[in-house]
């Protein structure tokens, strides 16, 4: 025996109250609800499409990066090898074609100057301050 689950009323035997709509709202997405969502969706991607086609149109990315014109990454300095005091032995390593020392995948050019970029608060086992050094070998 079936029983009317919609036709119930309130005081029968049943344990789920008379709603009109009831099969409609237990839907797991209502159709308003779905089609709110769908053009939710839609007005999402037309503004990554929009956020991405600009992009491109600007020229973002690394590309469109300006080139050092000392070799150099933004933010280093070029020194000379033979400025550090005594006791810096890395520029010289750095520098060096032969070293096997690499700076962007390349080995030292050898020309007797490199990139330096002072690491703040940091200082050597002797006292002296601690940089990160690169060949300055990049294209200009």
């Amino acid at each position: 025996m079936e029983i009317d689950r919609r036709r119930a009323h309130a005081g029968d035997d049943l344990d789920t109250p008379a709603v009109d709509g009831l099969e409609e709202m237990m839907h797991p997405i209502h159709p308003v609800r779905l089609a709110a969502v769908r053009l939710a969706a839609v007005r999402l991607a037309a503004v990554f499409v929009v956020a991405v086609v600009g992009g491109l149109a600007v020229g973002v990315g690394p590309a469109s990066a300006a080139a050092p014109a000392n070799g150099c990454p933004a933010a280093f300095t070029l020194m000379a090898v033979d400025s550090f005091p005594s006791g810096y032995h890395a520029p010289a390593l750095v520098d060096s074609p032969t070293s096997g020392i690499e700076s962007f995948g390349r080995a030292g050019n050898g020309d007797g100057a490199i990139c330096a970029l002072p690491l703040d608060g940091k200082l050597t086992s002797f006292g002296g301050q601690e940089y990160l050094f690169v060949d300055n070998g990049l294209p200009a």
